[in-house]
């Protein structure tokens, strides 16, 4: 039987216990996450569900619900007990997909609020516009 070099298992131990803290992280994001939306749905639905549809409605439900659905897939697929190359290769583009498309739509909140603070001047809007990451 073979013996493993010390060093060696000291970094596999460090390797499992990085990731045992990063599912405990993400689990507590996510009831994080929950909580917020248990916490604000009343005046959720008092303010944006009762209110005409505009960009800023529709930004915020695509925000707020297209964040929660990625975490719990996303944590679904983390605590997944079987893995194997092809679905970490593609949960690592998918990942990377998905969190882009979350900080741009993050992005473009911010940029129509300075673009209203600012007296909806079209030169800016176009300038914030070219901001954004690609």
């Amino acid at each position: 039987m073979a013996t493993v070099p010390p060093q060696e298992l000291e970094e596999v131990l460090r390797l499992l216990a990085d990731a045992r803290t990063t599912n405990e992280l993400a689990v507590a994001t996510l009831t994080a996450v929950v909580l917020d939306h248990i916490v604000t749905f009343p005046d959720e639905v008092n303010l944006i569900w009762t209110s005409r549809w505009n960009i800023a409605k529709i930004t915020y439900i695509w925000i707020r619900y297209f964040t929660l659905l990625v975490l719990c897939v996303y944590i679904s697929l983390m605590l997944k007990a079987e893995r194997s190359d092809r679905l970490c290769g593609y949960f690592s583009l998918g990942e990377t997909i998905i969190s882009t498309i979350i900080v741009v739509s993050a992005d473009f909140v911010l940029i129509l609020r300075v673009w209203i603070l600012y007296g909806r001047s079209r030169r800016l809007l176009y300038f914030m516009v070219l901001l954004i990451p690609k």
